[in-house]
């Protein structure tokens, strides 16, 4: 594979990351209740997200706005670093009361959340009002159960003894459109109450604000506005110590000042703890009120993993860091194969079986009146078309045509060659193609005995060494295969394997061309490599100051800002690591570096995405998204 040489890294950083979060019990002292008896008595698909299924109006929009405030809930609550933990109704009905603590298995907890809830089985109501009676803080909020779902005594009823809430008062105003929410007590009983949904009047917030009250964090994250709601936390108590997972979210980079609850009068002892490297180091710890603080700085995606009560370790001493600039063109290698990734063809249904005699498997033969199809089956491609596009009955109905089988369809598609490049081949999978074809290249059959057994992707890849069967120009791939069912013909991509460069072709075609010798570093789309999965390396020959002291270190973090590859850094054949992901710094020793030029080189690395989906993530948008072809 590709990533080969990784696989030591990732599997040391994976398993250092799970043997410290499964030590211990997770630290929380929230339960907050799953809503899914609402969600099924008011019709929502648990197959589709909970989506109404229903034909009431009015049914639907309640429905809509419990799903979207428990969705808020949750993530206000996780963005917040409020502790918690999601607990079904049949989980709370079995808890069992200690005290004012509700205990499910090794955990306690001393506060149940009711989110907006339509109802609520009898069992897990009593175990809510005797965790009530005995002193254990419930918070509901918005609505309580309005509606009875099992025969006997009335939960509804029940509720609104316990609250003083009327149940139709409270549906009026959920679903109303006045805005405001306040906190209501009874007790130890508190409500949060919103004039409409939890959305509208942001009530996650003030139920956030209130557990925080009730159940004091055992961590707090101080940062920029900008970040205030970037990192999420997960803590574990093993013994004497505390273990804090921190995670940034986000693509930006900043400084953090993390607070940890102390115990006694003298500061916290708190590590930091390298799950890359294994290392740990002893943090200066400042005293600020019931807190141990100390500074963390993350990079886009960092995570931290700190812990109170373990060993003692070293300060870091401060080491020098290198600069060089990453701008401009370097020389570029690539260590692998190139790829076009072809899937959009041009299709149409043969039903005479003449499509060989008037030569559609020929350059000469114009599809433009074809219908432009990605690789799926024959059922599905024809449903994206309309009636007019295909020779075939439209019934009108959803079913689609009435298609009899078995039937003859041909694919074509093509590509434009700058150069003809050593080694071309032609790469697919071996269930490409579902139903009995023939490929042609050209108007030449390429025989099936051609397309051998050739690992590249995975261990089902075919390849056809094409050779001089391509030509300067426009080139032709036709494909005709014979249907027995809907479920057959062409449904996965076709690949062109060999060194060369991809360029656009017109409108919706491609070129391939020569492979840049130079360009940007990082850059595939701009380096005509819109496809490509392997690793490239790019070299410089520069003037780096030799640093003082024995080590020093290389921070390009702003250049790899966007990237989803895995990074090398080599100074003159000194390999300094491998980064895997944020923060791209790397550490190397001083003697590694001459006075005068140096050859730097970065190899880069990335993943099979681009290739088997012809995607990649943007990291700014947060989506995924089709990849420039230039």
């Amino acid at each position: 594979m590709i990533v080969a040489e990784c696989r030591g890294p990732v599997s040391e950083y994976l398993s250092r990351l799970s043997y410290a979060l499964s030590q211990g019990e997770r630290f929380s002292t929230i339960a907050v209740l799953d809503p899914v008896t609402s969600f099924m008595a008011h019709l929502g698909n648990p197959e589709r997200q909970w989506d109404y299924v229903g034909s009431d109006v009015e049914e639907e929009k309640l429905a809509g706005r419990l799903r979207r405030d428990w969705a808020t809930l949750l993530q206000t609550l996780s963005r917040s670093r409020v502790s918690f933990d999601i607990i079904d109704p049949a989980t709370l009905a079995e808890a069992r009361i200690d005290g004012t603590e509700l205990v499910v298995g090794k955990v306690r907890y001393n506060v149940l959340v009711l989110p907006p809830v339509t109802n609520l089985e009898r069992e897990t109501f009593e175990t809510t009002r005797n965790f009530l009676n005995e002193g254990g803080n419930v918070v509901s909020v918005s609505l309580l159960p309005i509606e009875d779902i099992e025969e006997g005594s009335s939960i509804v009823e029940g509720f609104s003894r316990i609250s003083d809430m009327e149940a139709g008062r409270m549906i009026k105003d959920y679903l109303g459109h006045e805005l405001g929410v306040h906190l209501v007590n009874r007790g130890n009983l508190h409500l949060v109450r919103t004039g409409g949904s939890v959305v509208q009047n942001g009530g996650a917030r003030a139920l956030a604000d209130l557990l925080v009250q009730l159940q004091p964090s055992q961590i707090i994250v101080q940062t920029e506005p900008r970040a205030a709601t970037a990192i999420l936390s997960h803590h574990r108590q093993d013994g004497d110590q505390d273990i804090f997972f921190l995670v940034n979210t986000s693509n930006m980079a900043f400084d953090a000042t993390v607070g940890l609850r102390r115990e006694g009068s003298g500061p916290p002892g708190i590590e930091l703890w390298d799950v890359e490297t294994g290392e740990r180091e002893k943090l200066e710890v400042a005293l600020e009120g019931e807190h141990g603080t100390v500074p963390l700085h993350f990079e886009a995606y960092q995570s931290h993993l700190i812990v109170t009560g373990g060993g003692k370790g070293e300060p870091e001493p401060d080491i020098p860091i290198v600069e060089f600039p990453i701008k401009g063109n370097w020389r570029i290698e690539l260590e692998d194969d190139n790829a076009l990734r072809i899937d959009r063809f041009r299709m149409q249904v043969d039903l005479r079986q003449r499509g060989q005699n008037q030569g559609w498997h020929t350059p000469a033969y114009a599809d433009s009146r074809w219908v432009t199809v990605g690789p799926k089956p024959f059922g599905e491609q024809i449903r994206e078309n309309t009636p007019t596009s295909l020779p075939l009955n439209f019934s009108g109905s959803d079913s689609g045509p009435n298609v009899n089988l078995p039937l003859v369809v041909w694919y074509r598609t093509s590509f434009q060659a700058d150069v003809i490049p050593n080694k071309l081949a032609l790469v697919k999978d071996r269930g490409a193609i579902q139903g009995n074809y023939q490929i042609f290249l050209n108007g030449t059959k390429l025989p099936n005995n051609s397309f051998r057994p050739t690992f590249r992707y995975d261990q089902n890849n075919l390849t056809c060494a094409l050779g001089r069967r391509v030509t300067k120009g426009k080139n032709v791939i036709a494909v005709r295969v014979e249907l027995e069912s809907l479920s057959d013909g062409l449904t996965d991509a076709f690949y062109l394997f060999g060194k060369f460069g991809v360029r656009r072709w017109k409108s919706d075609g491609f070129r391939v061309g020569a492979v840049p010798e130079r360009g940007t570093v990082a850059s595939l789309d701009d380096n005509r490599l819109p496809y490509y999965a392997g690793t490239v390396s790019y070299s410089h020959e520069l003037a780096i100051r030799k640093p003082d002291g024995k080590r020093f270190r290389i921070v390009l973090d702003k250049m790899f800002k966007d990237t989803e590859d895995i990074v090398e850094v080599l100074i003159n054949g000194q390999s300094l690591g491998t980064r895997l992901w944020s923060p791209y710094v790397w550490e190397g020793q001083s003697s590694w570096i001459k006075t005068g030029r140096n050859r730097v080189t970065i190899r880069c690395t990335n993943t099979l995405s681009r290739l088997l989906t012809g995607k990649r993530f943007n990291h700014r948008s947060h989506r995924i998204v089709d990849v420039k072809i230039k």
